[in-house]
């Protein structure tokens, strides 16, 4: 069974990465389809899930598993740097220094991508956040269940919140046009917003 979706497979040099639906991430060759190396993600036994896409910065790949944790892996081998007790099923944002998460948790953490060193937290009304946008100001996320949030980038704070009604949440993830500072984001009751 598979919580969320599956992983979006990421191409670096000769080798394909990608999480799994039973709590491995794995290494392929590009030329073979041979399995270079494997790390199992998953600490629980109650979602194995990796389902969010690797993200690469420099040498570090950061890869959360659905209901375990977040983790610094080294890209060669993918040895643990360090590791945060927080999963998700969406991918990570990484801006500059700071790695935001939407997890699984219901709350969206700003860590320090250096040591996971929580910078603020933002518990939701209820629901799983989408994955997040990050603007000049701003980070963005909708909720599973009710709501857009803008929340403070520096600090965390809620600015805003935008009700879609009770139950209608966002499924999709939002998209951000920078040239026009438009927001784009569908909800669960086929809603398309701007």
């Amino acid at each position: 069974t598979v919580i969320h979706a599956v992983s979006t497979p990421l191409v670096d040099g000769n080798e394909v990465l990608a999480g799994m639906s039973d709590g491995f991430l794995v290494a392929v060759s590009v030329e073979e389809g041979v399995l270079k190396w494997e790390r199992k993600l998953q600490i629980t036994s109650k979602f194995t899930d990796v389902d969010a896409a690797p993200v690469l910065v420099g040498d570090t790949l950061y890869q959360p598993s659905y209901d375990g944790a977040l983790y610094a892996l080294k890209r060669k081998g993918a040895d643990t740097t360090w590791r945060f007790d927080a999963g998700g099923a969406r991918k990570v944002t990484i801006e500059d220094q700071t790695i935001y998460l939407p997890s699984s948790n219901g709350t969206v953490y700003a860590l320090a991508r250096a040591n996971a060193k929580v910078l603020w937290q933002f518990e939701l009304d209820r629901g799983v956040p989408t994955s997040v946008v990050v603007t000049d100001r701003y980070v963005i996320f909708a909720s599973s269940s009710q709501y857009l949030y803008v929340l403070d980038k520096a600090t965390g704070k809620g600015l805003y919140r935008f009700n879609v009604g009770d139950g209608s949440g966002f499924s999709s993830n939002p998209t951000y046009d920078p040239k026009t500072e438009s927001l784009y984001v569908l909800s669960m009751a086929g809603n398309l917003y701007q």
